[in-house]
């Protein structure tokens, strides 16, 4: 949820703002004069935002689409057998990495481990 608050309010309540922002993974936009000035948000969608940032990320996002684009990939079926849903999604996050207990990795690394898996198909 986005909340728009005046400038001089969240500096009063800096400290809630902040711990909502984290906490409950509410966003943020700071107005001065009623302008959108900055933005709050915690910190699991900065690191996303800052990676959806990075060339790199943007250039395999790029590929991916144009290889969906020209019909070079694969459905679920294709490289895990017919399964029900639910296991093709354990099967694919599985291979990200997700799976695994507190474990956070990140966009380039997850498409690292499915690469390297997904030449086994």
């Amino acid at each position: 949820m986005v909340h728009h608050i005046p400038l001089t309010k969240a500096r009063i309540n800096l400290g809630q703002i902040v711990r909502r922002a984290h906490v409950n993974k509410e966003h943020f936009v700071l107005e001065k004069d009623g302008i959108p000035v900055a933005g709050i948000v915690g910190m699991e969608d900065l690191d996303e935002i800052l990676e959806m940032h990075d060339p790199e990320i943007k250039k395999q996002i790029n590929e991916g689409y144009q290889e969906y684009l020209h019909g070079e990939t694969k459905d679920t079926h294709a490289l895990f057998g017919k399964k029900k849903k639910k296991e093709h999604t354990e099967d694919i996050l599985d291979l990200a990495g997700f799976l695994k207990p507190k474990k956070v990795i990140s966009a380039l690394k997850a498409r690292e481990l499915f690469e390297k898996h997904y030449e086994r198909f």
